[in-house]
């Protein structure tokens, strides 16, 4: 399965906001200019749109990074902060899914006591 299959499946599943798949998206299609095209060079013009493309309350959340400079998001912060915020809520999905599971055996064992009785 290729990258926009899996984007378009987790999309499905509503695993990560619209505006953070959207962004994705157009990062995705940066990537696969420079992968395929040779004489591909970013523009400040895609640059800036990859950057605008970043949900906002991305931005805040890296602006209230310790230590950063005051101003506009960097190209570089938008990518980390992106894919940061994706990291962070896949594990949140484990995490919850794992909690579910447990949650369900503690229920069954509860009830095969309970029949046992």
């Amino acid at each position: 399965m290729g990258f926009a299959q899996k984007l378009q499946l987790v999309d499905g599943m509503a695993l990560l906001a619209d505006e953070v798949i959207s962004a994705i998206r157009v990062i995705n299609g940066l990537r696969n200019k420079i992968a395929h095209d040779l004489t591909f060079e970013l523009t400040p013009e895609s640059i800036r749109n990859a950057i605008n493309a970043v949900p906002k309350f991305l931005h805040e959340v890296m602006k209230q990074e310790a230590g950063r400079a005051k101003g506009p998001l960097t190209f570089e912060e938008a990518l980390k902060v992106l894919a940061v915020h994706a990291e962070v809520q896949r594990t949140q999905h484990n995490v919850n899914r794992a909690l579910s599971r447990k949650a369900e055996l503690r229920l069954q064992d509860v009830l095969s006591r309970k029949t046992a009785v």
